[in-house]
This record gives structure tokens, C-alpha cells and sequence, in this order.
């Protein structure tokens, strides 16, 4: 569930709202407490929101609410933009319905990414909610649909990928397993200044072998998603790739992560 936007920070759609004066339970009863909302549960998440530093909520993105837009909707949270005391940020929303307690779990898990280097800054938590930095830029889907020019062309989109390939790598190493970059659409966004960020640690689990890597290699350049990678780098040889992925998955090291790169004709990884 990415929490980016397409178009400038100060959109001319955007609707601010001021924290916690300007909130309303008939007017945002379905944006804090979706998709039942409560008056009692209201009043509890303003406080709560407002003890994280949370000063307004900036309305506007692809997905709809009611009569509002916000910039993300999954099956335990919605994401809306916000302004927090230390600057712009993605406010996570925990859904009435959700399947879990509170964003507790999530929180830690984002800040062991953290600690790697990896995914946007935590900036607060707590039972209801999740405090982030604010991604601004693209889906990594625009990059497989060949719709994102990616500064002066290929050598930019090489340097992002390099970054998030070892990315992936970085939270192998650590045993962290994001659980979703198989499929990354909407889990990952590359910023205006070619910054990649795994978002959404939602799913990930420090319990499971992690297979990061392999999973986002195979997303990137082995998928029927691949297309639009292939047109601008070309193919790399896919029968070498997957043995070189096979043996990775058999044991994580940096000659093995190397070997891949060097398939994938990203360089040697030697940042490590």
C-alpha cells in the first residue's frame, strides 16, 4: 500500500485539517474509525493521534473515503498524509475491523528496517497508529510499465535498482522478511531523487527464512512484469539467474548476492 503521490507536495486538490480543532465525528467519524465508526472510539483516536504530534491531516490521493481522498487503503489500515511535529509525514490508520491489536508489531518490525537503513523513518506509534516519513514519488510499478523516465534514462534506473536490490539483501541479513516484494506493486516507491523505499512491513516476520532478494529479483526481471525492465536493460539470462537465485537462497553471502548483480548487469554490489 504505497504512500507516495504523483504530483507536488502542495497540490492544489489537497484539503488540510487542522488537529485536533478542525476534526468532527460526522464529518471524519469514516476516516479515523473506518469503516464503523464509533463516537466514543472518535474522541479516543484524536487524543491519541494528537499525544503522537500529529497537527493536521492533508486530505487528497488516489484512494476515496466517502466524501474524501486519501492516499492508501488496504485490509488493516488506511494511509492518510499528515503534518507532525517533525515535518511531513504518512499517518497509517489502523481499521475497526482490522486483524490485529494495534500497529505495535508493525512498528517494531519498520524499526529493525530502520536500523538497516532500510524503509521510511519511523516517527511515532502507537495502539491505533503508525507515524512515518512521507514518500514522495512513484510506484515501482511505473518503472515496469516503462511510464517513469527516470532522469538521464537507463544509468538512473540502474542506480535504483542497484540501491533496492540491496536493499533486499540488507534485510536478508538480518533476518527480516518483508513478505510481500513477490508481488511489489504498491510495497515499494522510488523517490523524486531516485531513493528507493520498501514500505509496508506489515506482513514481515523475523520467525520465517527470510527471501527477499529472490523474491524481488524474480518480481523485477523473471515475472510477466519484467517487460518493461527488459526494454530499457535488456534481458539478463534467465537460465544463469535462477541458478545463481537457487544458490543464494541456499545460503546468503555477499559473493552470492555479487554474482547476482553481475547477472542482472547491475555491478559488482562492492557498496557493501
Amino acid at each position: 500500500m504505497a504512500h507516495g503521490t504523483r504530483g507536488d507536495r502542495a497540490s492544489s486538490d489537497e484539503v488540510r485539517i487542522e488537529v485536533p480543532q478542525g476534526l468532527s465525528f460526522e464529518l471524519h467519524g469514516p476516516l479515523l474509525c473506518y469503516p464503523k465508526p464509533d463516537p466514543s472510539e472518535f474522541s479516543r483516536r484524536v487524543s491519541e493521534m494528537s499525544r503522537l504530534g500529529v497537527r493536521g491531516l492533508i486530505l487528497g490521493g488516489p484512494k476515496e473515503i466517502g466524501r474524501f481522498r486519501i492516499l492508501g487503503k488496504g485490509c488493516t489500515s488506511l494511509v492518510i498524509k499528515a503534518e507532525a511535529a517533525e515535518g511531513m509525514a504518512a499517518l497509517k490508520v489502523r481499521r475497526i475491523d482490522a486483524n490485529r491489536p494495534s500497529m505495535a508489531r508493525e512498528a517494531e518490525l519498520l524499526a529493525l528496517a530502520n536500523r538497516a537503513g532500510i524503509g521510511p523513518r519511523l516517527m511515532g506509534a502507537s495502539e491505533n497508529f503508525l507515524l512515518m516519513e512521507f514518500v514522495e514519488g512513484y510506484d515501482i510499478s511505473s518503472l515496469l510499465d516503462s511510464s517513469l523516465e527516470m532522469g538521464p534514462g537507463p544509468e538512473a534506473l540502474r542506480s535504483a535498482l542497484r540501491a533496492l536490490l540491496l536493499d533486499a539483501f540488507k534485510l536478508d541479513s538480518i533476518g527480516l522478511d518483508h513478505g510481500e516484494l513477490s508481488r511489489a506493486d504498491g510495497h515499494i516507491m522510488i523517490a523524486r531523487d531516485g531513493k528507493p523505499f520498501i514500505l509496508d512491513f506489515e506482513s514481515a516476520s523475523v520467525n520465517r527464512r527470510p527471501s527477499n532478494l529472490a523474491s524481488l529479483a524474480h518480481y523485477l526481471f523473471l515475472s510477466r512484469r519484467s517487460g518493461g525492465l527488459a526494454s530499457t536493460l535488456g534481458r539478463p539470462d534467465r537460465k544463469a539467474l535462477i541458478e545463481a537465485l537457487r544458490e543464494y537462497k541456499m545460503g546468503p553471502s555477499i559473493e552470492r548476492f555479487r554474482k547476482v548483480m553481475r547477472i542482472l548487469g547491475l555491478g559488482e554490489g562492492k557498496e557493501i
